[in-house]
């Protein structure tokens, strides 16, 4: 079993390269190389884009019509808000 002596980060690092080694009561050893990799859990608020300067829209336009489009992003893995 493997087990953290500390909280990991994804966002700090997201892959931990280790070496485990197993001893036995005579000294004889074996080692084996680990890969860690971190998951990402949703830890991170979104964080709009500004908005650039007023925006507007004529009183006639259609329904359905695009007014503005934000965005979004966060620090989670994967996240771009459309």
């Amino acid at each position: 079993m493997l087990t953290a002596a500390r909280f990991l980060d994804r966002e700090t690092m997201d892959i931990y390269n280790l070496t485990a080694k197993a001893v036995d009561i005579g000294g004889k050893f074996c080692a084996m190389d680990v890969r860690l990799e971190i998951t990402d859990v949703n830890d991170n608020s979104p964080v709009f884009k500004p908005i650039e300067g007023p925006i507007s829209i004529s009183e006639g336009a259609p329904i359905n019509t695009l007014v503005y489009r934000v965005s979004a992003t966060d620090a989670d893995l994967g996240w771009l808000i459309n």
